[in-house]
């Protein structure tokens, strides 16, 4: 088990290369037989075929990514014990539907997309080589910023919902409760927990970002049938969705009857 213990700017140093290589080699099979996904300003596609690079959609930023896997790490404050290979895992996984993340696009097209949407622009995954090693320097040092400002920005969503959550509910604290926002990478909440922690009463809390609305669930002491979605042998993933008015999770079921 490879484990990195540390800040964010450290993690991204060494993670960056990888996701960038990752991602790459995932688009090149979107790349066979097709050409620049663009949309031009007359409404039609670009269709040129060289000089492409791999461009994230709107909301499944490889940044958003990153900070959102990389948020189930924090220990405290700045500071992340993350392993290596489920970080690796997860970011796969986000790439899963690969045409619903990535749209094969030149460099022109890219930027015009990014701008309009207003993506900060970030190292460049190149289908082929198109950048000078100053562009790509300060591309990198652009990522970086932007994974720490989505990662600041969820732990300050997170701090101010746990608050609230906490004057409603005292007896909720950090070692008997897990925190979720909906991930962009997958659309669930993300919850990996200790299985010990089952031995007592724990509780999820679970915030919709787009409503700005919270829900806390209570799981009485050793009421669940755990079972293992994690990579960690002590662990228990949970993927949950709000559906047809019900909390369902993906193995166990409908949650509801825990809300509190």
């Amino acid at each position: 088990m490879s484990i990195y213990q540390g800040n964010a700017e450290g993690f991204l140093r060494y993670v960056g290369p990888l996701t960038r290589n990752i991602v790459c080699n995932l688009s090149r099979s979107l790349k066979k037989g097709t050409s620049c996904q663009g949309i031009l300003a007359a409404g039609t596609r670009c269709k040129k075929r060289t000089r492409l690079e791999a461009a994230h959609i709107k909301g499944q930023e490889r940044p958003v990514i990153i900070a959102t896997i990389l948020e189930q790490f924090n220990v405290k404050d700045d500071e992340y014990k993350v392993d290596l290979r489920e970080f690796e895992t997860a970011f796969r996984k986000a790439h899963q539907n690969l045409d619903e993340v990535i749209k094969v696009m030149c460099k022109s097209c890219h930027t015009r997309y990014d701008n309009e949407h207003q993506i900060t622009q970030g190292y460049p995954i190149v289908l082929e080589d198109e950048y000078g090693e100053e562009e790509l320097v300060k591309l990198e040092k652009q990522e970086v910023k932007e994974v720490e400002k989505n990662i600041n920005s969820n732990q300050r969503y997170k701090t101010q919902v746990l608050i609230k959550v906490q004057s409603k509910h005292p007896q909720i604290h950090n070692k008997n409760m897990s925190y979720s926002r909906i991930s962009d990478a997958n659309g669930l909440w993300n919850f990996d927990v200790n299985k010990k922690k089952f031995e007592d009463d724990f509780y999820f809390v679970f915030y919709d970002q787009q409503t700005l609305k919270t829900k806390v669930a209570k799981i009485p002491a050793c009421t669940l049938n755990l079972v293992n979605n994690s990579t960690k042998v002590d662990a228990v993933r949970f993927y949950v969705k709000w559906e047809d008015g019900k909390l369902m999770e993906r193995t166990i079921g409908d949650l509801s009857e825990f809300i509190i």
